[in-house]
């Protein structure tokens, strides 16, 4: 069993490094995000790559962050070949990381999602396995495992995504408190705000463009080979 951390907060990444073989630096749910943080994400990776194995991970990437987010891949590959691991939550991400010949592409759990029916196919009609070599779940679809046996599973602990990323900052759709102007920023966006599903009685938490909802898994099933501890 592998064991990953997983934190935006790459202060956070550096301090539990120690405890970890792998590391997970990016970002799952905000491009704008990610595009603040590029230069401390690359760093980060400078400085972790020597003791860890790293996996990188990319949120829904907009047409307008595309060419920042590909100069770093190529940066990577160029300095890193082989090395590191890209992890994607987009389809279009995954056709531009196929198209540049990374080694080692996973499918993110948003990303596993959309692509669920094609990662399942036994017959494989869309061609994916050459291609992805790790697929990505949390406690919302763990149930489809056994259907993905021909993949490496990753399970993300404690935290899981109810529904789709929808592209959209929380930060804009947390309520009227925070202005109907509001722009996002790193800091604002940095605060998960606390929501309760009044229907069905529940606590989530709104983390930029995701509804996240705290889990454990008490029992490991043998399929999954790898957990990432999620620090939000």
């Amino acid at each position: 069993m592998e064991y990953g951390h997983f934190s935006p907060d790459l202060d956070a990444s550096l301090a539990s490094a120690e405890g970890y073989e792998r590391i997970y630096v990016g970002e799952e749910f905000c491009d704008k995000f990610l595009l603040r943080q590029l230069k401390r994400i690359e760093e980060t990776i400078d400085r972790l790559i020597i003791s860890h194995s790293i996996s990188v991970i990319f949120p829904l990437v907009n047409e307008s962050s595309v060419t920042a987010v590909e100069r770093l891949i190529d940066r990577l590959i160029i300095k890193y070949p082989n090395q590191i691991e890209f992890v994607c939550n987009d389809i279009g991400m995954m056709n531009l990381l196929i198209k540049k010949n990374c080694s080692t592409i996973v499918a993110g759990r948003m990303l596993t999602r959309v692509i669920l029916s094609y990662l399942m196919d036994k017959e494989d009609r869309l061609g994916l396995v050459p291609y992805v070599k790790r697929v990505e779940l949390d406690s919302t679809n763990l149930l489809r495992m056994r259907q993905l046996r021909k993949y490496k599973i990753s399970y993300y602990d404690k935290i899981s995504i109810y529904g789709n990323g929808n592209n959209r900052c929380c930060f804009k759709t947390g309520g009227k408190e925070f202005g109907q102007n509001a722009e996002c920023n790193v800091e604002r966006c940095s605060q998960p705000i606390p929501v309760t599903n009044g229907y069905l009685n529940e606590d989530f938490i709104l983390f930029r463009n995701a509804v996240l909802k705290q889990d454990e898994l008490r029992m490991v099933p043998a399929l999954i080979d790898r957990i990432i501890h999620v620090e939000i």
